[in-house]
């Protein structure tokens, strides 16, 4: 069972009763896994954050159970997909932190739970010349360093005590998410930047990818204004905090010293976080009503985490024949057993297709597939 939450991650203050309770035995991981026991999620009224119970045994899950991506050294997940062109999460990344920091050789920069450190990987091919360091909290990942740095600049678990003051950028790429006590870490990542250093973040946006909301493993999941009350906390002037660059993320730059600026209240974030509460409690509802039809199979399009939260809701998941996805990273792959096969390759006999993909883009993606604009194949969409 997930530990009782009583006060909030930032803040410190106490929180009432949950403002989402998923009430089922079983809840996903954003590795898209089943995790025994329901969702809970929190509101803080105090500084705007919104928090779910930390796992039981946090360290040892990221140091023995969290692979994320770990089957090839490329392998990514998809950002998008215009004309057929596959764009990856990581060069959206990439294009977004090129017109945000300005790099330059000499540069010390560490990347601040790192995994593979794939965003370092190509910031050295675009900017050669930067010194990298990497910390993470499992030395699974120590083959990548081992490309790109010395032993020496590697850290697992805590960081030498002369890496205080020393780093140009600390960058963190979906890292904090997933951290019980984020003050601590901002704490510590604000300790080791020299004065006028960049932190530079990104972090899932509960608005712009509402199942960010329903994550398990994602204790933390930042509102702008929760976000700017951490970073301000630890002493760190926010320059942007950016929604619109990198679809489904907030993008952070803070600096280290500088004017820190008052912070602001918004007033309508409550009921914005309602709203996705009550979406997300109605959503399963909506899942297990749906009819497959007479032949009794169906598809879902999308292998991540809609997809599978489309499966777990299902009434009859052995009905599912199949999961459609674009990356030939997962082409091939099984989920709860089933194959995952490209788009193109739907057999003609299923009629009725889920679409587990992001409400923003859904509708989006399924008509640029004309392989899925079958007359007799019925699209049921999350939002339907």
């Amino acid at each position: 069972m997930n530990k009782a939450v009583k006060v909030c991650n930032i803040c410190k203050s106490e929180l009432s009763a949950p403002i989402y309770d998923s009430r089922s035995l079983q809840s996903l991981t954003s590795l898209c896994r089943l995790y025994p026991g329901s969702t809970q999620v929190w509101f803080c009224t105090c500084c705007g954050h919104v928090l779910s119970n930390p796992l039981e045994g946090t360290d040892e899950y990221y140091a023995t159970e969290y692979d994320i991506l770990l089957d090839h050294e490329d392998e990514d997940q998809i950002y998008e997909v215009k004309g057929g062109e596959i764009t990856y999460r990581i060069d959206r990344q990439l294009a977004v932190i090129c017109q945000k920091v300005q790099f330059r050789p000499g540069m010390k920069v560490l990347d601040y739970g790192c995994a593979k450190a794939g965003m370092s990987k190509r910031l050295d091919r675009q900017v050669p010349g930067m010194e990298f360091y990497f910390f993470d909290v499992s030395d699974r990942y120590l083959e990548y360093w081992q490309k790109l740095a010395p032993s020496h600049n590697h850290a697992i678990l805590a960081t030498p005590a002369h890496w205080e003051n020393q780093f140009d950028l600390i960058t963190s790429y979906f890292s904090l998410e997933h951290i019980p006590d984020p003050v601590a870490s901002i704490a510590h990542i604000t300790s080791m930047l020299k004065k006028g250093g960049l932190f530079y973040a990104i972090v899932p946006d509960i608005f712009g990818n509402i199942a960010d909301f329903i994550v398990v493993d994602h204790v933390n999941h930042f509102t702008r204004t929760s976000l700017a009350h951490l970073l301000q906390g630890a002493g760190l002037s926010v320059v942007d905090i950016d929604s619109a660059s990198h679809r489904g993320a907030l993008v952070v730059v803070a600096r280290n010293g500088g004017e820190v600026a008052s912070l602001e209240r918004d007033d309508g974030l409550q009921q914005q976080v309602q709203e996705l509460a009550h979406y997300w409690g109605t959503a399963s509802r909506r899942v297990q009503q749906a009819r497959v039809g007479r032949n009794g199979s169906c598809a879902i399009y999308g292998s991540g985490f809609y997809g599978t939260f489309i499966y777990s809701m299902l009434a009859d998941p052995h009905e599912v024949t199949c999961f459609l996805d674009q990356s030939p990273y997962q082409q091939g792959k099984s989920v709860f057993g089933v194959p995952v096969i490209s788009p193109e390759a739907l057999p003609e006999d299923i009629k009725t297709l889920f679409v587990g993909l992001n409400p923003a883009i859904a509708r989006e993606v399924i008509a640029g597939q004309p392989c899925l604009q079958r007359p007799d194949l019925r699209t049921i969409y999350l939002d339907s």
